[in-house]
């Protein structure tokens, strides 16, 4: 949130109109798979280089799993969660092109704007979320 809140304060504060969307990312790209928060961790192997999972289950001191659902599986997890039909499937249909690599692109894009803050250190500042209670 630091991130973004410095994002946001930069581009009121500059002295040239920006007139432009921007993207505010943190340090390391995750895939769904990596991060696995998404109902639409779809089609994507398992790579092994920053598992989100592994991550967490560190910060817990518990073993968190991740489930990898079909482009079916995940719409109906957008029904479920009362969000209408078509707009589940445009929803599954993003996160598709997400899973193949689209997203990577804005990490290049002159509109990223790359924060520091990494996924540990949000696990690690908000590991309450997900603690057992």
């Amino acid at each position: 949130m630091d991130d973004i809140a410095k994002a946001a304060y930069d581009a009121l504060v500059t002295e040239k109109n920006l007139n432009t969307d921007h993207f505010v990312l943190g340090p390391q790209l995750y895939s769904y798979d990596e991060v696995s928060f998404s109902p639409s961790s779809l089609r994507q192997p398992m790579t092994p280089k920053r598992q989100a999972a592994a991550l967490l289950s560190k910060v817990l001191g518990r073993n968190i799993t991740h489930k990898r659902i079909s482009p079916e599986e995940s719409t109906a997890v957008f029904e479920s969660l009362g969000i209408q039909s078509d707009y589940a499937s445009l929803l599954t249909s993003i996160a598709l092109q997400i899973t193949s690599g689209e997203e990577e692109a804005l990490f290049t894009d002159k509109k990223g704007i790359i924060g520091e803050k990494k996924l540990q250190d949000y696990f690690e500042a908000n590991k309450e979320l997900w603690a057992k209670k």
